[in-house]
């Protein structure tokens, strides 16, 4: 099943081909696209553009604040229904996230939310990131203490 980029499950890639949106895919095929001269087509699913750095499994899991929980490495990975998002050499831990999440952008969230975003250095500037809308305080909260990178908008 195609998925677009923001959707994407540990471990795949982003890959646009032709004048498509950007889908997911499997490492290998990513990696093989990256390999034959589309590397600057090819992207980590945070948005950062693919080097075939493998994404780092951490021992250990950061301390996690709120309803958004942490994936990936010493986190673990999810339950049913929801799939673990936002993973690079960047970000060795990605968020939870279900398939009705929706991506949050500047001023969607509610009040006394914030939207959650995973940095990234995109090639794309319109790339759907992994975002989530969290409480305010949690948001600040991650976003002193994740390594990566998070900001909060």
């Amino acid at each position: 099943m195609e998925r677009p980029c923001g959707y994407c499950h540990d471990g795949e890639l982003c890959v646009v081909f032709y004048d498509h949106y950007p889908i997911c895919v499997s490492e290998d095929l990513g990696r093989l696209f990256w390999e034959r001269g589309g590397g600057d087509l090819v992207w980590y699913a945070d948005g950062t553009p693919y080097t075939g750095e493998p994404i780092p499994q951490p021992p250990s899991c950061p301390e996690q604040v709120g309803e958004l929980t942490l994936c990936g490495g010493g986190c673990g990975g999810c339950g049913p229904a929801k799939y673990c998002s936002g993973r690079s050499p960047t970000h060795p831990w990605g968020i939870w996230q279900d398939y009705s999440f929706g991506h949050c952008y500047l001023g969607q969230c509610g009040e006394g939310e914030a939207c959650l975003i995973l940095n990234a250095n995109p090639i794309n500037e319109n790339w759907p990131h992994p975002y989530k809308c969290v409480d305010e305080a949690d948001c600040a909260f991650y976003e002193a203490n994740v390594p990566g990178g998070v900001s909060c908008e």
